[in-house]
C-alpha cells in the first residue's frame, strides 16, 4: 500500500510538476507583458500630457489693441514702448513689432516683458545700441 501511495505520487510530480511550472512561466510572461504594456502606456499617458502642457504654452496671447498691451508691460524699467509695424497673417495671427526703449539691467526688462509674451510667442529681440530693443511678438487675432 505504501508502495501504490509512493508510485501514485512519483507519477503525480512527474507529469502534474511540469505542467504546473509551464503554467507558472506562462503566468509569470503575461505578468511581465502586462507590465511592459502598462509602462507603455503611462509613457503615452505622460506624453499626451507633455504635449497638451506644450500646446498650452504655445496658445498665443489674445490681442486686445497696443494700448493694452503695453499698459500690461510698463514697469519701472520700460521706459516706453511704441509699435512699428503690425501684420496680420492668414493664420489669424497679428504680428507686432515694438521699439521698446528700458532703463536698468536689460534681463529684467526681458522678464516683464515674459509676463506678457512667453518666449515662445516671441519672434525675436534685438538689442541695439542706443540703449533700445526691439521685439517682435505674436498674438491672437479673435
Amino acid at each position: 500500500m505504501d508502495k501504490a501511495i509512493i508510485v501514485v505520487q512519483l507519477v503525480c510530480l512527474m507529469v502534474l510538476y511540469p505542467l504546473l511550472m509551464d503554467r507558472k512561466d506562462e503566468l509569470d510572461n503575461l505578468i511581465v507583458n502586462k507590465n511592459i504594456e502598462l509602462e507603455r502606456l503611462t509613457k503615452i499617458a505622460s506624453n499626451d500630457i507633455n504635449y497638451l502642457v506644450e500646446q498650452q504654452n504655445n496658445l498665443l496671447p489674445k490681442d486686445e489693441g497696443i494700448t493694452k498691451q503695453t499698459d500690461n508691460l510698463l514697469n519701472p524699467l520700460i521706459t516706453s514702448i511704441n509699435p512699428i509695424t503690425t501684420n496680420y497673417l492668414d493664420i489669424g495671427v497679428i504680428e507686432r513689432e515694438y521699439e521698446v526703449s528700458f532703463t536698468g539691467p536689460i534681463l529684467k526688462a526681458i522678464e516683464s516683458i515674459q509676463n506678457v509674451y512667453p518666449l515662445t510667442k516671441v519672434g525675436y529681440i534685438d538689442w541695439r545700441t542706443d540703449g533700445k530693443m526691439r521685439i517682435l511678438v505674436y498674438t491672437d487675432d479673435k
